[in-house]
């Protein structure tokens, strides 16, 4: 369930473009790719010229494959489209350089939403909740408003979870079945005993 926001400007993570509406949570498993969605919203009054931002994730659980920030039109000053993998002073992984800015007054007002970068991981080993958090770490947060005032303090963020599963190896799989049939067979076999021994 996507949780609901209090403020004029909130950055969330869509973890699952086929599903209708902003999803914080998916399942995958172990091999698979994941695209997500990072997404601004404007509500109230609120307007937007300039944000820089980054995700950070677990690097252990999943890996950075590939990304962009292919900004809105209406932002035409932006940095080379190509999203970075990068790691912060502590030691955490990070999506950087989402970012995207036009000239004070010209960026988007409310009500809008809209994207603002898709970058995809890949699931490289097991976890109950391997976390993705946008507005921690990297160069740090900035959002400025259409009159080129500081609103970075006003911005919520939400953050995803990635429930990565393993798949069983192809002989696990025949080793089950094998064993189902054999179960099946003798529990058939059984019951043909029984039924010749009653008549």
């Amino acid at each position: 369930m996507t949780p609901t926001a209090s403020a004029a400007i909130v950055v969330r993570l869509d973890l699952d473009l086929t599903t209708v509406g902003i999803q914080d949570s998916v399942s995958i498993n172990v091999g698979e790719n994941r695209s997500v969605q990072a997404i601004i919203e404007l509500t109230d009054t609120s307007s937007l010229s300039n944000y820089n931002f980054s995700v950070s994730y677990d690097d252990v659980a999943l890996d950075f494959v590939s990304g962009s920030d292919d900004a809105p039109p209406a932002y035409t000053i932006d940095n080379p489209s190509l999203l970075i993998s990068s790691e912060d002073d502590a030691g955490s992984a990070l999506i950087d350089l989402i970012d995207g800015a036009t000239l004070p007054g010209l960026g988007l007002a409310a009500p809008n939403q809209f994207v603002v970068a898709e970058f995809q991981l890949g699931a490289e080993m097991e976890s109950p909740g391997a976390q993705l958090l946008p507005g921690v770490g990297g160069l740090g947060n900035a959002f400025f408003d259409n009159g080129n005032v500081d609103v970075t303090n006003e911005v919520q963020f939400f953050g995803g979870t990635i429930e990565i599963t393993a798949v069983p190896e192809p002989s696990s799989i025949a080793f089950i079945s094998a064993s189902l049939g054999a179960f099946a067979l003798r529990r058939r076999l059984a019951l043909n005993k029984h039924v010749d021994n009653v008549s």
